[in-house]
């Protein structure tokens, strides 16, 4: 009974015997420890690999086959955790939108066009170390994504003309070329390109002074800072190498003036430090010589005069008007948000008459907005892979139009006036074209023409009676004022009536237009055009020079 008693009350190996029991346990907590740090460690080097091929992939865009190489071979000379290639389904090639933050990847993966994105999934196999025997027999994959961006930054001139007449350029043209014959004029445009070129960097040094640091100063101050007219415009004669001009100062003013005035930039730029941004873009001096002398930049403030006539209560007019538009430069990233647009309309008048003004309601209210050979043009792709002067460097979208109107007439009008320049413009005429410009064309004038059709003159005049109708319907509505119980009924009739006649007009010329499209009437048209050598709103557009970069979506 001693020896009994004294083995179930001895203690001793006890701690060893708790050990061989939590061995097990404590190696499999060990093994979990050691293996999670290695799982995150693998996590992050697979990012950074995600990360690096997208970054490297997004400079070879729109080119499927060159972005795809790159990638993969990012990750393949990065084989720390074994061997990695990407299939074509992990390299996705599309756009970013960077308001949304949403990738959106083309239809056609072979062929994808106005591409300034790529998605890029790098797949890495995890191998446990120590819980390997537990494991064994599962397939871990880490998965890791990442949004390469392209960011190609280009600087692009915009000028246009109502009209022009080339006979050299006509079918005639070989006819009266040898003859001797031949014309050559524009009218309401901007003829003449010199070709010296200024960095944009010596701009900025310009306008800040050489005692500023342009390190120091981001884009949007330097646009903001303020420098004599008289004094850059020397600068800029003297910096291009130009003949000497005689610049008057009461004809260009001697004013401040700042960059943003003459050039269009690109929200994206603005946070920039200024002595970091587009070393390689260059402007023709001469182009900013001529859109400084007519703050092309800025219409409210070009060449204009205001013809107003003022009778008091009887009769109010205004007319604004605007002629001959300078070269418009812009400057920012294909594919920001707002994209950078150069815009520029050759003529541009504003009227706004009151007639009988009774306290807020006039008898009769007119307000026009006209503008003349208009032209817009936004940047839609960039392609940073390009190297023979036959390959397509950049392609731009480009609105042209011989008119642009828009008309309110108001009769017992009691709604607020309305601001002409505020109205919204159907183009009347014109159209919408991509534009693709080849290496080889780099600050070369592009030409831009309008596809001017019989049929789609007469469709855009459809367009533009139906908005004036609609626009005398919602009178109605609105009618009132101290004759209003009186006269509305009245106007409600007239209004109808003109609405009905303005809808039947429409439809009968929206009729006739595809009457004479289904003739080939604009083929016609078209053929008598260029015989003559006869072209009506067209543009040119100039890429003065580009820069390429990728950033990571965030």
């Amino acid at each position: 009974m001693a020896a009994l008693k004294r083995f179930l009350t001895d203690a001793s190996g006890a701690l060893s015997i708790l050990f061989v029991i939590l061995m097990p346990l404590l190696m499999l907590i060990g093994g979990a420890a050691t293996d999670v740090s290695l799982l995150n460690a693998q996590k992050r080097f697979t990012q950074s690999q995600a990360d690096l091929a997208a970054l490297s992939a997004s400079r070879y865009l729109p080119d499927p086959v060159a972005t795809r190489q790159a990638a993969r071979e990012v990750v393949l000379h990065n084989g720390k955790y074994g061997q990695i290639t990407l299939a074509d389904s992990d390299i996705l090639i599309g756009r970013y939108d960077p308001v949304s933050g949403v990738f959106t990847q083309a239809p056609n993966q072979v062929r994808p066009e106005f591409a300034s994105a790529v998605h890029v999934v790098v797949p890495s196999r995890f191998r446990p170390f120590l819980l390997s025997p537990i494991l064994s027999d599962e397939n871990i994959i880490i998965k890791r994504a990442a949004v390469g961006v392209q960011r190609g930054v280009v600087a692009f001139t915009l000028r246009n003309r109502l009209l022009s007449l080339h006979t050299d350029r006509a079918i005639l043209g070989r006819v009266l070329g040898p003859l001797g014959l031949g014309l050559n004029a524009e009218v309401l445009g901007y003829m003449g390109l010199a070709t010296t070129k200024i960095s944009l960097n010596n701009l900025l040094g310009l306008i800040a002074g050489t005692e500023v640091g342009l390190d120091v100063f981001s884009f949007n101050d330097v646009l903001n800072l303020q420098v004599s007219r008289l004094a850059l415009l020397n600068h800029l004669v003297t910096l291009g190498g130009l003949a000497k001009i005689d610049i008057i100062p009461t004809a260009v003013g001697t004013g401040p003036l700042t960059l943003g005035q003459i050039v269009g930039a690109s929200p994206g730029l603005l946070g920039l430090t200024a002595g970091d941004i587009l070393p390689d873009i260059k402007l023709n001096v001469f182009d900013l010589v001529m859109a400084m002398a007519g703050l092309a930049a800025d219409p409210n403030q070009r060449l204009s005069v205001d013809l107003p006539i003022n009778l008091g209560n009887l009769a109010n007019i205004s007319v604004s008007l605007g002629l001959i538009r300078p070269p418009v430069i812009a400057v920012g990233y294909v594919g920001d948000t707002p994209p950078p647009k150069a815009s520029v309309a050759q003529v541009d008048a504003l009227v706004l008459a009151n007639v009988l003004d009774l306290g807020g309601t006039g008898l009769l209210r007119v307000a026009l907005n006209v503008a003349a050979a208009t032209a817009t043009a936004v940047p839609v792709s960039l392609n940073c892979s390009a190297t023979a002067p036959s390959d397509q460097l950049a392609v731009f979208s480009v609105q042209t139009a011989p008119a642009e109107l828009a008309l309110n007439v108001g009769l017992l009008d009691s709604r607020a006036g309305v601001d002409p320049k505020d109205m919204e413009r159907i183009k009347v005429g014109g159209g919408t074209q991509q534009v693709a410009i080849r290496l080889s064309e780099l600050g070369k004038p592009v030409p831009v023409r309008n596809p001017l059709t019989l049929s789609g003159l007469l469709r855009d005049t459809s367009r533009f009676l139906e908005t004036v109708r609609k626009d005398l319907q919602d009178q109605v509505k609105t009618c009132g004022g101290p004759l209003g119980f009186l006269l509305c009924p009245l106007l409600g009739l007239v209004n109808l009536t003109l609405s009905v006649l303005l809808g039947v007009l429409g439809a009968l010329v929206d009729s006739l237009g595809k009457f004479l499209a289904a003739l080939g009437v604009d083929e016609f048209l078209q053929w008598l055009l260029d015989l003559l050598g006869i072209g009506v709103a067209q543009a040119d557009i100039i890429l003065d020079s580009y820069a390429c970069g990728a950033a990571l979506a965030r």
